[in-house]
């Protein structure tokens, strides 16, 4: 078998993580790709030991779905300080706080996988004010309480619509907690981008 051949087989058995923002994508492959490829495998990402300080300040960053890609412990708080256009972001189940920083551009943010309990002051920081959509996977409704930063008063932060499974909506809807803002709870069918 040629070397042409056997490189070609070894790409396509790899998993590579398609990125949407451009920016990202160069961040993640000039810090973390490791056989020069110009791409990032999920093995790749996988090995990553912190993401640390790699995005702070970045105007240009708009997308992050991938996000989700990486460990919960490669992540930390406050990670995207200074990210003044991140719109959108998806991340695994995290024991901490994320979105501590001076971010009030996110408009939708996924909390993907099984999520046991949202962490206090998981939102915090600016307000968020530009926030629209929470979706949560989880098919039970995490705990949470009332300093997690997804309230404030009577309803959601910036009153943002949250998302949930649709054979969940009721379980929400009972929950501690999220039955106290219920209003805001819909189906992810209803979610249209």
């Amino acid at each position: 078998m040629s070397l042409f051949r056997r490189r070609l087989l070894e790409m396509q058995n790899k998993r590579y993580i398609r990125f949407e923002d451009p920016e990202v994508k160069r961040i993640c492959i000039e810090n973390w790709d490791k056989d020069g490829d110009g791409e990032l495998s999920m093995e790749e990402a996988a090995a990553v030991s912190s993401i640390g300080t790699k995005f702070y300040d970045n105007p240009k960053i708009e997308s992050f779905d991938e996000l989700v890609r990486f460990k919960a412990s490669q992540l930390q708080a406050g990670m995207f300080q200074g990210c003044k256009r991140l719109k959108y972001i998806s991340v695994p189940p995290i024991p901490f706080g994320i979105f501590n920083d001076n971010v009030d551009s996110y408009e939708r943010v996924r909390l993907c996988g099984e999520w046991k309990r949202i962490p206090d002051y998981f939102f915090w920081g600016s307000g968020k004010r530009n926030l629209k959509v929470i979706i949560i996977e989880s098919g039970i409704p995490p705990k949470i309480t009332n300093i997690s930063g997804f309230f404030y008063g009577n309803h959601t932060t910036n009153f943002a619509k949250i998302y949930v499974p649709n054979n969940s909506v009721e379980k929400y809807r009972e929950a501690a907690v999220w039955k106290d803002y219920k209003e805001f709870i819909y189906p992810l069918s209803e979610y249209h981008p």
